[in-house]
């Protein structure tokens, strides 16, 4: 892929960005087209044993052994955060009808259907969303969630993992989200986090910047600000190191040649390097009030009742609400290649 010139934001408003059919262009080779890595069923199965640690989800795996060595996984330090983001902080929860906006190739779907979930798909990628329906017998709807035209109060949980930070208008997704979430229900959003220490770290060199496929990235008050915009109440939101070890390898590499290669360039050494991110980061969300450091944000909503909606004047200017800074969802202005994860 070539370089892209990084969009600008300004208070959540895209200055610039690239056309749309010039954008659909960089998903071509995309990681969400079912890439076949070595060993891949041994990696299902133990992802799958490491799932059914999860309340709610002995059913993901099939076999005692694949759900010991889950088991086994699970006490490697971060390993059961893994899994709980991987079943969306969904565990114990009632199943029922479930959509995955940016379903991707729609291996999370498939693990979430054998769990007891009812599941369907949005992926407007055409490639993506066919390989999800072939591969896993999925229904998966290849358009964008407004144009997919669901009824009103219809599922029980929305799930947006590493999706919102593509769309150009992220209020109106949410939006979109709480129109079909039936009463009870929950909106779950996972994104990189702007306040991460990676991304002051890197800075410009900071690998979920990946332009031009990211129009918008959030803050802990950003994140919390748009969904209360949208209707939502925040339920919980928190951030995550999980990604850490890869956040520092592959955006230490895009400083040193410019661009990232999964295969080439996330060597295990690279992972240990990268260790010393996750570390710094997992010390620092320890410190009272001050859980921001972790590369992604996590956050469960529900739909606002009347008397939430009735005090949104007053909680507008809150600190934990506040509307970002210029420089706090800025992106950087420099050329930048990223090559598909």
């Amino acid at each position: 892929m070539g370089t892209s010139r990084v969009p600008r934001l300004r208070l959540g408003v895209v200055e610039s960005v690239a056309a749309s059919q010039d954008v659909g262009k960089t998903y071509r080779t995309y990681y969400t087209h079912g890439r076949r890595r070595p060993f891949a069923s041994l990696r299902e199965n133990l992802k799958r044993g490491l799932f059914a640690t999860v309340p709610g989800y002995r059913g993901a795996v099939r076999g005692g052994f694949w759900r010991l060595a889950g088991t086994a996984l699970s006490w490697v330090p971060g390993w059961k955060e893994r899994a709980v983001l991987a079943t969306m902080c969904l565990n114990g929860a009632k199943k029922g009808k479930l959509i995955d906006v940016g379903c991707g190739d729609g291996g999370f779907l498939s693990i979430m259907r054998d769990a007891g979930w009812e599941v369907a798909g949005i992926e407007p990628d055409p490639l993506a969303a066919k390989f999800a329906e072939q591969a896993h017998s999925i229904r998966v709807i290849a358009d964008t969630l407004s144009k997919a035209q669901l009824a009103d109060q219809s599922v029980d949980a929305v799930t947006l993992s590493h999706v919102i930070e593509h769309a150009a208008d992220p209020i109106g997704l949410l939006r979109e989200c709480r129109r079909i979430l039936r009463p009870g229900g929950k909106v779950i959003v996972v994104t990189p986090n702007l306040a991460s220490h990676g991304h002051r770290d890197f800075r410009d060199s900071w690998v979920h910047l990946d332009p031009p496929r990211h129009f918008y990235l959030f803050s802990p008050a950003t994140l919390r600000n748009c969904c209360e915009q949208a209707g939502l109440r925040v339920e919980l939101l928190r951030t995550s190191t999980r990604t850490a070890a890869w956040v520092w390898a592959a955006s230490d590499t895009i400083r040193q040649k410019g661009s990232f290669n999964r295969d080439q360039d996330f060597t295990w050494r690279r992972r240990i390097e990268g260790m010393r991110l996750l570390l710094r980061e997992e010390v620092s969300r320890r410190i009272p009030n001050n859980d921001q450091a972790g590369e992604e944000l996590v956050l469960i909503a529900g739909s606002e009742n009347s008397t939430t909606r009735g005090d949104e004047n007053s909680r507008a200017d809150s600190p934990r609400n506040r509307v970002a800074s210029e420089e706090e969802v800025r992106l950087a202005s420099k050329p930048l290649a990223v090559s598909s994860r």
